[in-house]
C-alpha cells in the first residue's frame, strides 16, 4: 500500500519529533500506553531527533484543541520543520471544524503530520493532495464516529423500551424499585460472559406501589396545597420515609468552615424529581396504573395533611377515575 505526495521540503538538521496521544474518560486511560508505544516505534523511522511524547485526558467533544492543557504546550513546543506523530487524527479534535482548524495551523507552523492509523504514511500539509488527504480523513473519522454513536443509542433505546435498565447507565425512576430477571441469549447483556445454562442477569425497573404513593404526595402538596419541597422533605424525613433505593427522601451531611464541621446542609432534590416526573406523566396522559390520580385521593391527602401522617405512606388505589379535573392549580 503506497501514497504519492508532492515533494515535502528539506527538513532542517535540528528537525525534531514530537507524539501526541489522548484518551476520552479516565476509564480508557489504558488506550494511552499503547498509543505512546506505537507513536514511539513510529519516531524511530522519522527524521529528527524524538523528543517525547504529550497527552491528554479530555473528551474532545468538550475540549478544543487550544482548550487542552498538555497540548497547548506542545504547541509551544513545536516549530517550522518538526514532525508530529498522532494515533489518530482524531486524536486531535473530533469535531470535523475545529480539527480543519487545526490542521491549518500546522500547515501554517510548516509541521510534518504522520497518522499512524492511515498506515503511518506522512502528510505533508504544505501541498493541496496533503492536506486535501488530511481533510477526507477527518470526514470520514466523523462520519464512522457518528454512525457508531447512533448504533449506541439505538440500543440504548431498545434496552429501554423493553423495560430493562443499563448496567452502566441505567437509573430508576423515582417510583420504581429495580428487580433482577433472568434472561436467554437473546437479550443477553453485549458484554456478558458466556454463561453454561444461557442464562443472563438483567436489571428491569418496575412500578412499586408505595413509592408511587408518595411521588403522587408530594406533586398533590406542592401543587394544591402550596407546600414547598422543603416542607415536604421535612415531613417525609419525620415519618422516616424511605425512597426507593432505601436512602432517605432527604440527604443531609454536615458543611466545613475553617476546616471543622459547622452546620448542617439539607438537599431536597429528590422531593423535586418526584413531583416533576408526576407532572411530565400527568401531562402526557401516561400515569402507571399505581400512580393514577382522582378526586378521592387528593381529598384524602389534604385531610390527613391536617391531622397528621400515619407511620408510612399515604397508599390509596384509584376506585374511579377524576369526576372533574382538579381546580386552582398553582402556577
Amino acid at each position: 500500500m503506497s501514497f504519492q505526495f508532492a515533494e515535502a521540503p528539506e527538513r532542517p538538521p535540528d528537525a525534531r519529533v514530537f507524539g501526541y496521544a489522548r484518551a476520552s474518560t479516565s476509564a480508557q486511560v489504558n488506550s494511552v500506553p499503547r498509543q505512546i508505544e506505537d507513536i514511539t516505534r513510529r519516531a524511530e523511522t522519522v527524521p529528527g531527533q524524538f523528543i517525547g511524547c504529550y497527552h491528554d485526558i479530555a473528551s474532545a467533544e468538550r475540549y478544543a484543541w487550544t482548550e487542552r492543557t498538555n497540548f497547548k504546550r506542545l504547541c509551544g513546543e513545536l516549530r517550522k520543520g518538526d514532525s508530529l506523530i498522532v494515533w489518530r487524527l482524531d486524536r486531535l479534535d473530533r469535531n470535523p471544524f475545529r480539527a480543519v482548524e487545526c490542521l491549518r495551523w500546522l500547515a501554517d507552523q510548516g509541521i510534518y503530520l504522520y497518522v499512524l492509523e492511515f498506515a503511518g504514511v506522512e502528510l505533508n500539509l504544505e501541498s493541496a493532495t496533503g492536506r486535501l488527504l488530511a481533510f477526507v480523513i477527518v470526514g470520514v473519522s466523523e462520519f464512522f464516529a457518528e454512525q457508531k454513536r447512533q448504533s449506541v443509542l439505538d440500543g440504548l433505546r431498545r434496552i429501554k423500551k423493553m423495560g430493562f435498565l443499563h448496567p452502566l447507565v441505567g437509573r430508576s425512576l423515582p417510583g420504581q424499585r429495580v428487580e433482577k430477571i433472568l434472561v436467554g441469549e437473546e437479550l443477553k447483556p453485549r458484554r456478558a460472559e458466556p454463561s453454561p445454562d444461557h442464562k443472563y442477569v438483567r436489571y428491569i425497573a418496575v412500578w412499586d406501589a408505595e413509592q408511587c404513593a408518595l411521588v403522587r404526595e408530594c406533586w398533590i402538596r406542592w401543587k394544591y396545597m402550596g407546600h414547598k419541597d422543603k416542607e415536604i422533605g421535612r415531613d417525609f424525613y419525620l415519618r422516616r420515609l424511605r425512597a426507593q433505593d432505601g436512602a432517605s427522601w432527604v440527604d443531609e451531611w454536615w458543611g466545613r468552615r475553617n476546616g471543622k464541621e459547622h452546620y448542617r446542609v439539607k438537599d431536597y432534590r429528590r422531593i423535586k424529581a418526584a413531583r416533576l416526573l408526576f407532572q411530565e406523566l400527568y401531562e402526557k396522559g401516561e400515569l402507571p396504573p399505581e400512580m393514577q390520580i382522582n378526586d378521592q385521593i387528593i381529598k384524602k391527602v389534604i385531610a390527613a395533611v391536617g391531622h397528621g401522617f400515619p407511620s408510612g405512606p399515604l397508599c390509596v388505589e384509584p376506585s374511579s377515575p377524576p369526576s372533574v379535573e382538579p381546580s386552582s392549580p398553582q402556577q
